[in-house]
């Protein structure tokens, strides 16, 4: 048990250690170029130490060509294959975390932005999405959970997490602005004398009208009758105008735009990525 530990142990330093190497590859290469100077040093040394003759200066030539000649075909094999090796990584990188993650931010920028739609309800999950109006971002959710998310660089997850945290304030804005459009048109209901709605959507059902630029009697809607009288019609334009007055619609504005800002930084940074890939290694 305790040679497993202490195996376990010393694997842990030495893949700690590559992985140190990895992100430092300008150390790595002046490592490299100082071990061939040394093999250089050390096999002139031992030429000199062999007490080779002057007439046999071609002989110590040939030797020392071999040495470099050998070191440098190693170097070069090194470098190839460590180039080939980034090659399929970047691609692999392209095609399993960056075209899933550009897909679905651009479905849903065409689906939220380029309409000016304001879903009820946005969030980042990989479950399924249950009402066809909301919003879910689930490419990045499943990617957080396997190992796509080890080989994502720190600049995407970075990214990714800011636009989650801005979807997160559009959502909390959102059911704020839903809460206070109620209590604004009950407000004005019971001061027309009118009976209040029970119907429990109505905060929802008000600002997408609003919202939407819906030319519909709210309270007709709410109510669902069938007259349109004048209290209703002023029961309307005043919510209307106090809805589009309040704190509550310029916050959650703000949270929109925020979200549509971040959105489209999100987009620019992975389709620079993939634009990359595909000019580095596949053009």
């Amino acid at each position: 048990m305790k040679k497993e530990k202490k195996r376990a142990k010393s694997n842990l330093r030495k893949i700690q250690v590559q992985v140190w190497l990895k992100k430092h590859k300008e150390l790595r290469f002046g490592l490299s170029c100082a071990a061939v100077l040394v093999l250089i040093y050390f096999s002139w040394n031992l030429m000199n130490k062999v007490d080779i003759h002057l007439d046999n200066t071609g002989v110590a030539g040939t030797i020392l060509g071999a040495v470099i000649g050998g070191l440098l075909t190693l170097a070069g094999s090194i470098w190839v294959y460590s180039k080939e090796q980034r090659a399929k990584q970047n691609v692999k990188r392209k095609n399993l975390i960056y075209s899933p993650l550009y897909d679905e931010l651009q479905t849903i920028y065409d689906t939220v932005f380029a309409k000016n739609y304001y879903p009820p309800h946005a969030d980042f999950s990989k479950e399924k999405q249950q009402y066809h109006d909301d919003v879910r971002f689930s490419a990045w959710e499943r990617i957080k959970m396997d190992t796509r998310y080890l080989e994502t660089p720190d600049a995407v997850k970075n990214q990714m997490e800011l636009l989650c945290e801005m979807v997160q304030e559009y959502d909390t804005a959102r059911q704020e602005f839903n809460g206070e459009v109620e209590r604004i048109f009950d407000r004005i209901v019971e001061k027309y004398g009118e009976p209040q709605s029970m119907f429990k959507g109505r905060g929802w059902v008000i600002s997408k009208g609003i919202l939407s630029k819906e030319d519909k009697n709210l309270y007709k809607e709410i109510t669902r009758s069938k007259e349109e009288n004048e209290v209703s019609k002023k029961i309307d334009k005043e919510v209307r105008e106090e809805v589009e007055n309040s704190d509550a619609m310029k916050h959650f504005k703000d949270c929109y735009a925020e979200w549509k800002a971040t959105q489209e930084q999100t987009t620019k940074l992975i389709a620079s990525l993939i634009e990359q890939v595909l000019l580095k290694y596949e053009g």
